[in-house]
């Protein structure tokens, strides 16, 4: 049965096993540096290796090249070198020729899991430890960005004018801006400028300023022309050294920390590039190829790679950790005048004293964007979105986008803009000049919209002007609010004549109200007395007419009667007088039955006679009771009907006098609401009168004190000046 490859490989693994393995561990020294000398030394060895990649010695493996360590000890699934080797990541390796054989990959593999060692005499070795930050800021408030606090604003020196503005920078996240002055450096709010603190910086003149890319720390890097040099670290929000690193026999024309602030790089005059370690101040490394000046050198965001320029046009990227070639990018026409990254270390602008702008990719080291942005450049920053400002010898300061095309021309300052940088969000663009003025320009508007000094006044200084300012206000306030008490006095008697008229028309009123719902209530008894008389009266003629009112239904009752009763006697008189003419007429045959119908005839006669008679009795009865209740009720009515006049009279004059009373109790409300709201204007013009005389008598006090500031600031600032005078300047 055919193997799979996997089984294949293992079983070659064992055959293929060095010899005398269980004498001789596989080591580095006798079993794997021969492969690698014949197969990757080519690319991969000295100054040169291709990627940083240093390959002739175990503990160049483990720090490895610009991709991170070559090797894993203890794990080959987890090695670029066996990945690439074995063709199961890319890129492959080697790239050119034959690949390794299966029996060296073998040889590798065992190598990596067996620990790595060096010699055969020589322990397993572990993956190098990564470099831990020597300094760990204290986190800012949440959501916050880092800005100074409480840091003392006197300045080491002051002078009438500023000299040429070597540096400015803002930090990536803050309101904050950085400007280099004379042995000190101030920092800023942005976009107001106000003077949030001054960090000493008695070795010399700053030459260069960055924040670290938290923002937490502020690097200066500077010294003395021809003696010293140094990088000096603030911790921003308390303003305290974190380090002062090298002793540079030249001066410091550009430092950078990286993003971890365990690295600290500087460059100058002497043309030589140093790495110290903040946490131990030791020197890590040097790099000694530049042939002119070192005038610019940054990390990169991310903190693996290191950018370095000089004066000759010379540019390099190297390894930040070991300090390996990585780059060697074209050469400048000429002086590199500034260097930064784009956010994402991918990207590095360069800047030239010929007045072009480069971009370069990290991937492969090649220039992808060149233009022309001023006469000559003298400074560049990229701003977070990766925009980028720049500065140069024309005097103005532009915003490019990363085709090279002008977003925006902020203005001239100035005969040289020499230092330039842009707040995080890129609203706002700090430019210094040649002159030693610092603008801050909104770039939307384009206006400056502050002025900062590199050498800020003192604070004697600044309390004059502010006590100066404060005195300037203070009188401009006082007039307006002795009108104002003027205005409110004439007010307040105004209102107190008004008081005494609206206050007895409101009580006439209320009178007239009173005396209204008196009536009204009096009115108001009377019209209840007559209700219960006119009921007296109504009761009776109510029974009275629902009498009448029977006894006329009776009557026309038994007038009906009567009726029936007249028209059966008639009828009955006529059946008679037919029963008699019949029995005059009958023959002897039919005279006994012609007889007896006319008896019957008189009986039925006689019956309706008397059912007749006593219907018209009953019907006269019914007329005669009728009419005596209809006298009655006409004579009842004719009594009740005064009565009802009366209460129907007096019903007209309550209404009329309650709508009388309730109109002058709403005029009596609509006087008192007159009086109240009068009393209320009456008590707005006492405080606002009262408060008038208080603000005059304070404004008054504060005058007296704030001349009392006044002469005390004056006459410290006084004393500063003679200071100064005799001290050239130095403040402190």
């Amino acid at each position: 049965m055919a193997m799979s490859s996997a089984s294949s490989f293992a079983l070659l693994l064992s055959l293929l096993a060095p010899a005398g393995d269980d004498d001789v561990p596989i080591n580095f020294a006798d079993h794997v540096e021969p492969i690698l000398r014949a197969n990757c030394y080519s690319c991969h060895k000295g100054r040169r290796a291709k990627n940083g990649l240093d390959m002739r010695k175990v503990s160049r493996l483990l720090e490895g090249g610009s991709s991170g360590p070559a090797i894993v000890p203890g794990d080959s699934g987890s090695s670029r070198l066996y990945l690439s080797a074995a063709r199961l990541r890319e890129p492959f390796m080697p790239p050119r020729g034959e690949p390794l054989t299966d029996a060296d990959l073998a040889i590798l593999k065992q190598w990596i899991d067996a620990g790595a060692r060096a010699t055969a005499d020589g322990a397993p070795v572990a993956a190098a430890a990564a470099t831990a930050p020597a300094y760990v800021p204290p986190p800012p408030p949440a959501g916050a960005a880092v800005m100074p606090e409480s840091l003392s604003t006197q300045p080491r020196w002051w002078t009438e004018r500023g000299g040429t503005v070597t540096a400015v920078a803002t930090s990536p996240f803050a309101p904050l801006a950085a400007v280099a002055g004379r042995e000190q450096v101030s920092l800023w709010g942005i976009p107001g400028g106000e003077l949030l603190g001054v960090l000493d910086f008695p070795e010399g003149a700053v030459h260069s300023l960055r924040f670290s890319p938290s923002g937490a720390l502020l690097v200066a890097g500077g010294g003395r022309g021809g003696d010293s040099g140094l990088a000096v670290g603030w911790d921003v929000q308390s303003g305290q050294r974190v380090f002062t690193l090298g002793d540079e026999p030249e001066l410091v024309l550009d430092a950078d920390v990286s993003a971890d602030h365990a690295r600290v790089v500087l460059g100058g005059v002497d043309r030589v590039v140093r790495t110290y370690a903040v946490g131990t101040g030791e020197q890590l490394y040097e790099i000694d190829v530049h042939t002119d000046w070192v005038t610019a050198c940054a990390f990169s965001p991310d903190g693996v790679l290191l950018a370095t320029g000089d004066r000759a046009g010379g540019l390099f990227v190297w390894e930040a950790q070991s300090g390996r070639e990585f780059h060697v990018l074209e050469v400048e026409e000429s002086a590199v005048t500034g260097i930064d990254w784009r956010a994402d270390s991918n990207v590095l602008a360069v800047a030239n004293a010929k007045g072009t702008v480069r971009l370069f990719d990290m991937e492969k080291g090649r220039r992808t964007r060149r233009w022309s942005a001023h006469g000559g450049v003298l400074s560049l920053r990229f701003v977070r979105d990766g925009q980028l400002v720049t500065a140069g010898r024309d005097g103005r300061a532009r915003v490019w986008n990363q085709e090279g095309k002008q977003v925006a021309d902020l203005g001239r300052s100035g005969e040289l803009t020499t230092a330039v940088a842009a707040l995080g969000d890129g609203s706002h663009v700090v430019v210094g000049d040649f002159e030693g003025e610092v603008r801050v320009v909104a770039v939307e508007s384009k206006q400056s919209v502050a002025t900062l000094r590199p050498n800020p006044s003192t604070d004697e200084e600044r309390e004059a002007a502010a006590a100066q300012a404060a005195l300037v206000a203070l009188e401009a306030e006082l007039p307006p609010l002795e009108e104002a008490r003027a205005r409110a006095e004439t007010a307040l008697a105004a209102v107190r004549g008004r008081d005494g008229q609206v206050t007895t028309a409101a009580a006439q009123v209320e009178q007239r109200a009173s005396l209204a719902e008196a009536s009204y209530r009096k009115l108001d008894a009377e019209l209840q007395q007559a209700a219960v008389r006119r009921q007296s009266f109504e009761r009776p003629l109510v029974t009275r007419r629902a009498a009448e009112s029977d006894s006329a239904a009776r009557s026309e009752q038994l007038a009906g009667e009567e009726e029936i009763a007249q028209a059966a006697l008639q009828a009955a008189v006529r059946r008679t007088v037919e029963a008699e003419e019949r029995f005059q007429n009958a023959d002897d045959d039919g005279r006994a039955a012609a007889e007896e119908t006319r008896n019957v005839a008189e009986d039925l006669l006689d019956g309706a006679s008397a059912a007749c008679q006593l219907a018209a009795s009953r019907a006269a009865q019914a007329r005669v009771d009728l009419d005596r209740r209809r006298s009655e009720a006409e004579l009842w009515d004719e009594r009740a009907r005064p009565v009802l006049a009366a209460h129907d009279a007096l019903v007209v004059t309550t209404e009329a006098s309650a709508s009388k009373a309730v109109a002058s109790r709403e005029e009596a409300r609509a006087a008192t609401r007159e009086a109240d709201a009068l009393r209320e204007e009456l008590t707005a013009a006492q405080t606002a009168a009262v408060t008038a005389t208080e603000g005059v008598e304070r404004i008054s006090v504060d005058l007296d004190a704030a001349r009392s500031r006044l002469a005390a600031a004056q006459a410290a600032h006084a004393a500063m000046r003679e200071h100064l005078a005799s001290s050239g300047g130095r403040v402190r």
